[in-house]
């Protein structure tokens, strides 16, 4: 899974770079890589890309992030996501603030099965919150902290649900960043079956010159979603979700192979 920043060019090659340059070489296999995407995206001809609703991060406000069974694409069975889709919604930060999570399980309780002693897979419906990438606390609760931070051993059962509390350093930086569960056993079923989002911490005030600071921006969320490995692994967990994904799909005739942006398939 991998995001495109179209206002992080500034960063790749600076001051301007000779042909020779290493990053120059980096611009150009990104420009190609885009020009690529951006050619197969128009061929298919599908529907407008749409983008992910943006919440904002404040000590004034708590945002309901729900874990539950969504549909995949157009495929007739669910996945796994946040807030009603793939991928979830954006969160939107500046360095020294605070980001305040209230975490819903909306799992149902009976795919919650597995033997974590003898498989590597199981507890399918048990979740939690880890910010990939964000220099946070790892404490939680258990560690004398009023609200958890990113403690990847909480685990939140299926009904169930806890308070996150992020709190950025002041000199953190700017940058496009991610979550995802990361329950052991359940992190490869819940997060490659789509239960991700981005976080983005936005560049300081006069970090950027200009140019690039007014730049449009638009965020993709690439997301790959091989259905044959998922129904191995939900199997095993014993999930109920994604059991049968890659038979369905193949008695369907679709691809099991799938790669979305922002949840779409070939969007325009």
């Amino acid at each position: 899974i991998f995001w495109i920043r179209p206002a992080l060019r500034a960063h790749l090659c600076e001051p301007p770079p000779t042909r020779t340059s290493a990053g120059c070489c980096c611009q150009i296999m990104v420009r190609l890589s885009l020009a690529a995407l951006c050619a197969g995206l128009t061929a298919g001809l599908a529907a407008e890309l749409t983008f992910m609703p943006v919440l904002q991060a404040s000590t004034a406000q708590w945002h309901t992030l729900t874990i539950e069974a969504v549909p995949l694409g157009n495929y007739g069975f669910d996945t796994y996501g946040f807030n009603g889709g793939v991928p979830g919604p954006t969160f939107r930060m500046q360095p020294g603030g605070t980001l305040q999570v209230n975490f819903v399980n909306n799992l149902n309780a009976s795919g919650n099965n597995g033997d974590c002693a003898t498989s590597v897979f199981c507890k399918g419906t048990t979740s939690n919150l880890h910010t990939h990438g964000l220099h946070v606390s790892s404490q939680s609760t258990a560690d004398g902290l009023e609200y958890n931070s990113d403690d990847i051993f909480i685990e939140v059962e299926p009904g169930s649900e806890t308070m996150y509390q992020f709190n950025l350093p002041e000199n953190h930086m700017g940058g496009t960043h991610w979550y995802h569960p990361h329950l052991h056993h359940a992190t490869a079923l819940q997060a490659g079956g789509g239960a991700a989002g981005v976080i983005i911490v936005e560049d300081p005030e006069g970090y950027l010159p200009e140019p690039y600071a007014s730049m449009e921006e638009r965020l993709l969320f690439l997301s790959h979603h091989d259905l044959q490995k998922l129904q191995a692994i939900a199997t095993e967990a014993q999930s109920g979700i994604l059991e049968t994904a890659y038979t369905d799909a193949t008695e369907a005739n679709m691809e099991t192979d799938i790669f979305l942006v922002n949840g779409q398939s070939m969007p325009q």
